[in-house]
């Protein structure tokens, strides 16, 4: 399973769904889809288990090559 997901959401901040998540099931992979580009927010999203950290704009086609790599790369 993968969840792409956003920093900045009304109610709850994406870093706090995100340990939700990780909580409920690590194996699920979470992309961050966001506009911030601030390194402590990335980092702190990478060590809380993010899978990748993609700042928008962002290129379909990479994202696709992230996507297509955890289900090609037998981690699911």
């Amino acid at each position: 399973m993968v969840v792409l997901l956003d920093i900045v959401m009304p109610g709850m901040s994406g870093i706090d769904v995100l340990k939700e998540i990780k909580a409920f099931d690590p194996a699920i992979h979470v992309i961050m889809l966001t506009g911030i580009r601030d390194r402590k927010v990335v980092r702190q999203a990478m060590e809380l288990g993010a899978h990748d950290y993609l700042t928008k704009p962002f290129d379909l086609a990479y994202m696709d090559k992230i996507v297509e790599n955890l289900f090609t790369s037998g981690t699911k």
